[in-house]
């Protein structure tokens, strides 16, 4: 590594170099930084952890081996935590939260390159996230294994960020104490100095090739389908194409039935997961705007011909494209008709003896089509074109406003479809100077 950081146009000569950065460099000094440090790439280490995570300190503990990693490899680390927040209900909130609050951090510290450490869906989510709105050098730690009951979305994005060049690949088989789950991290450290060295940012590794190869692992690891929300979100944090139609088409291939339909119930796409025989539908809607409601009418009788329409669960409507776990457990027990037919602007999970589609847009909160339908307006599939379709009998009517806490007001009032991965961001299309250009 030669040259100085105004030389190498590193962000953090904005608080090292300089005359007007004095102050900055009195405070580093008084933090037992020598000059020689600070002369060092300084590279963020942010670990997606709280207090009321089942992983514990973890994600502290793997934080503080990355740090020897960056010391050892001449970066000078500092460290820093958000939140771990996995909560069914609010996993994408938390997601943005996530991203927001480490792109303030480095921002705010012109750090030049970060480091990430979580063993939760929202924190692998929302670093890879701000990684590559940042577009700094960065890698990603990825706390999954035995050790910390890693579920399959957690794997299946520890998959996803080695795939985009993020993170360093899994171990087969995975470890089963803590002890080597922290081994990884020292190693992060090296490669985010190396990428440093090398002028390889975050964005290197993503285009249309490594999301289609994500979308694979990620159902290839047991990972829900849903799942490509966060590939959509980096996506459009990186200013790269992506559609869903290619990604679902990207999992459909790794021999998991998935497809992305369109038609006039869904115009802008619906994710329909297949956990049944693929066929064609003609029923009449059962409109629910309460997931408890649509499995009480299930429970008591699902008579033949009838498709449960769960609506108002969208990334507005939600707020935070809601997983419908509860309803999915429910109906996943209970006999069903042969034509058991869900559909909602939320997120489901595969159901045997269902066809479901989720992720209808634009959800129903939006005016979507899904709220003009009323029960028993005529509601049809067709496998051949992958088109939902219906008769809406009345005009669009916006569900009623779900009960939720005011911390969510502002996520409903600024939150993208779920076609284009639910963000709350406007993506790299629309920056007119790279955070390290600054």
């Amino acid at each position: 590594m030669s040259g100085t950081k105004l030389d190498r146009g590193l962000p953090s000569r904005h608080v090292t170099e300089g005359l007007n950065t004095a102050l900055n460099r009195i405070y580093f000094h008084a933090m037992g930084l020598s000059q020689e440090d600070l002369e060092r790439p300084i590279v963020g280490v942010a670990s997606a952890w709280d207090g009321a995570s089942a992983s514990g300190s973890m994600p502290l503990r793997g934080a503080t081996k990355a740090q020897g990693g960056v010391w050892a490899a001449g970066g000078m680390p500092r460290q820093f935590a958000t939140i771990a927040d996995d909560v069914a209900e609010e996993s994408l909130v938390g997601r943005e939260l996530i991203a927001d609050s480490v792109e303030l951090t480095v921002r705010g510290h012109s750090y030049d390159g970060l480091l990430g450490v979580t063993s939760s869906v929202a924190g692998m989510a929302g670093l890879m996230m701000v990684m590559c709105r940042l577009d700094v050098p960065a890698a990603l730690v990825p706390l999954v294994g035995p050790a910390v009951e890693s579920g399959a979305d957690a794997l299946a994005l520890a998959a996803v960020a080695h795939e985009l060049g993020l993170a360093a690949p899994l171990p087969v088989p995975l470890p089963d104490g803590l002890e080597p789950l922290l081994g990884p991290a020292h190693a992060a450290g090296a490669a985010v100095m190396a990428a440093l060295d090398a002028g390889r940012t975050a964005r290197s590794g993503v285009d249309a090739g490594s999301l289609g190869r994500a979308a694979a692992a990620l159902v290839a690891r047991g990972g829900n389908p849903d799942l490509m929300l966060h590939l959509l979100a980096i996506a459009s944090e990186c200013g790269v194409e992506a559609d869903p139609v290619g990604l679902v088409a990207a999992m459909d291939a790794a021999a998991v039935s998935v497809r992305w339909c369109g038609g006039d119930l869904a115009p802008a796409g619906a994710l329909l997961t297949v956990d049944a025989e693929l066929r064609p539908v003609e029923s009449a809607a059962r409109v629910f705007e309460d997931p408890d409601a649509a499995l009480e009418f299930a429970s008591a009788d699902w008579p033949e011909g009838t498709a449960i329409v769960v609506r108002g669960q969208g990334p507005v409507g939600g707020p935070g494209l809601t997983r419908l776990d509860r309803l999915c457990d429910g109906l996943a027990a209970l006999p069903k008709p042969a034509d058991a037919t869900l559909i909602t602007d939320g997120r489901l999970r595969p159901v045997p003896g269902l066809l479901g589609f989720s992720c209808v847009g634009p959800e129903a909160a939006l005016d979507g089509p899904l709220a003009a339908l009323r029960d028993g307006d005529p509601v049809a599939f067709s496998p051949d074109e992958s088109a939902l379709s219906a008769a809406p009998s009345g005009p669009a009517t916006a569900p009623s406003p779900p009960r939720r806490s005011a911390r969510l007001e502002k996520y409903a009032a600024v939150v993208g479809p779920a076609a284009g991965g639910a963000v709350t961001h406007p993506g790299a299309r629309a920056e007119s100077v790279r955070y390290a250009e600054l």
